[in-house]
């Protein structure tokens, strides 16, 4: 039992950190992208002089994992980077790199761990190339320099670097990141370690007990691989940490279980001369075991909901960093529009999808215990109204998306960003359940909860509220799992295509502004989700 229940700890604190990894390795890609883009066509003997490029590049300082990102020239060494101009000419030796081949695009590298050029810290690259137009076989290489301070700052939130050890490490066994021991980083592992083993079997996802090949400690491992780049994080939890949790729980139950034994023994006689005495102490002890299973029902609650806000800050930490390169890209196109309307339209309307992010990062936030719940009057058929245009571009072609709006809906009061959030998930659920096409229909009325409908659903209180309903006539969801749909990291989906987040985010988003919701599924038919986010604010009419 002990055991089981630390493998489910540290699968749990592997996907959190999975989800967070990957995203940086997202963003540094992105990034490099970019600035691709932006030198194509230049001769990079300019770049060497340009304080505008050495601007353009400080934009990308914002992101808290990067240390720096910069050009390197054949003939200049470090022809351009953010923390200093003129950059120094320094010749910078490359470092080991696996290949990451990518569909119609230049290939990015992933070198190993080593020592920053600019900060005396362990730091790792990602790298592209790019041609020199004005110099024919001249190519040059673009990198982002990612902080390891980073990645060892988050593990730490997620797990106690007492008993757990959290690695990452490229496919072919260089250390990229440890915590603790950080002054390890940048070891290989042989190819006989248990991890390279393991991945050697099990290439995506896998699990493992052993000793570490660097400290020797025995733990309880499991891995994730990183997408499409050969690159993993690995989390391990001591096996003596496990067996001292046990010791500690048995003591405990130990002093409670020896008095409550000699309790029972005492019962079983005066149950021999007084059996209704007996029958109520039996009853008495029945209630006392359900209300301790009640108690312990919920604590299992809050820690699992403590991991998801965890998670959801990291994401929303990701999420900043990506708003910040795609607003600088914008914000270039915008200079460079050469007052074309139809470019800068579409320029303004990319800026405003940002800010809609943004928005969308308060939820996230908010979810996370962050952020404060922000209510506002609004009218949900207006809000749909606005947001068609995203909830479109979510959907494919192959669906059929329909509105029933109620003409005459009340108003309510709820956060708009956490709504959209939410609205957002359940689109994507319908869109993920419709495989080959079909319909997706939005629905709002008004509804009044009676007290019979309350004393059923406990949470909720009599009145008159303002219903959301999001179904779809795709592949429907298994009754024996059903129940679970709204627990945080479950998901019915393929590893890599869901985090099992959506629909809890949905649950605490409803609870949170005073309503809530409820699924119905078949197999082959469909699924509807109705939600009642908040009640009806009737005074604003």
């Amino acid at each position: 039992m002990a055991f089981r229940d630390a493998h489910n700890r540290v699968f749990h604190a592997t996907d959190a950190i999975h989800e967070y990894a990957l995203k940086v390795f997202e963003t540094d890609e992105l990034i490099l992208d970019h600035i691709a883009e932006h030198v194509a066509g230049m001769d990079w003997s300019e770049l060497v002089r340009s304080e505008e490029f050495h601007r353009y590049l400080q934009q990308f300082s914002s992101s808290s994992q990067v240390s720096s990102v910069g050009l390197i020239a054949r003939d200049h060494g470090l022809a351009a980077t953010n923390p200093l101009f003129p950059a120094p000419a320094d010749a910078i030796e490359a470092p080991g790199y696996v290949q990451v081949e990518r569909s119609g695009k230049e290939p990015v590298y992933i070198g190993t761990a080593v020592l920053g050029t600019f900060v005396a810290a362990p730091q790792f690259s990602v790298v592209r190339t790019a041609p020199n137009p004005r110099s024919a076989g001249d190519t040059g290489v673009i990198f982002v320099s990612t902080k390891l301070s980073d990645f060892v700052e988050y593990y730490r939130s997620i797990v106690d670097p007492r008993d757990f050890l959290v690695t990452m490490a490229r496919s072919d066994g260089a250390v990229l990141a440890r915590s603790p021991g950080e002054d390890l980083v940048g070891r290989v592992l042989s190819s006989a370690s248990h991890f390279r083993q393991e991945i050697a079997q099990k290439p995506d996802s896998g699990s493992y007990d052993g000793a570490s090949d660097i400290d020797g400690v025995e733990r309880l491992f499991a891995y994730r691989k990183l997408g499409p780049y050969p690159v993993y994080v690995i989390v391990g939890f001591k096996r003596s940490a496990v067996i001292a949790g046990w010791a500690r729980l048995m003591a405990g139950q130990l002093m409670i279980g020896l008095p409550a034994a000699l309790c029972l023994v005492l019962l079983a006689v005066i149950a021999l001369r007084r059996s209704v005495i007996a029958d109520r102490a039996v009853v008495a002890a029945q209630a006392e075991v359900d209300r301790r299973e009640v108690a312990e029902a919920s604590l299992h609650q809050i820690q699992k909901m403590e991991v998801v806000g965890q998670l959801t800050g990291g994401v929303a930490h990701d999420f900043n960093n990506l708003l910040t390169a795609i607003a600088g890209n914008l914000d270039l196109i915008l200079r460079r529009s050469e007052d074309a309307a139809r470019v800068r339209r579409l320029a303004e309307a990319a800026l405003q999808a940002t800010q809609r992010g943004a928005r969308i990062t308060q939820q996230l936030l908010v979810f996370s215990r962050r952020q404060v719940f922000r209510a506002e009057t609004l009218n949900l058929n207006r809000v749909l109204v606005e947001f068609e245009g995203l909830i479109a571009h979510a959907v494919s072609e192959t669906i059929d998306l329909q509105f029933q709006l109620d003409a005459a809906l009340d108003p309510s009061r709820i956060d708009r960003s956490q709504f959209e959030a939410a609205l957002l998930n359940l689109i994507v659920n319908a869109r993920d359940a419709l495989p080959n096409g079909g319909r997706v229909t939005i629905e709002t009325r008004n509804v009044l909860l009676d007290k019979a409908y309350a004393d059923q659903n406990p949470e909720i209180v009599p009145g008159a509220y303002v219903m959301l309903a999001v179904s779809d006539n795709g592949v429907g969801i298994d009754r024996s799992v059903l129940p679970h749909v709204f627990e945080p990291f479950f998901t019915t989906k393929e590893v890599g295509k869901g985090s099992g987040l959506g629909l809890s985010q949905v649950y605490g988003f409803a609870e949170q502004s005073g309503g809530h919701v409820k699924i119905y599924s078949e197999v082959g038919i469909g699924t509807t989700v109705k939600a009642v986010p908040a009640e009806s604010d009737r005074t604003t009419n």
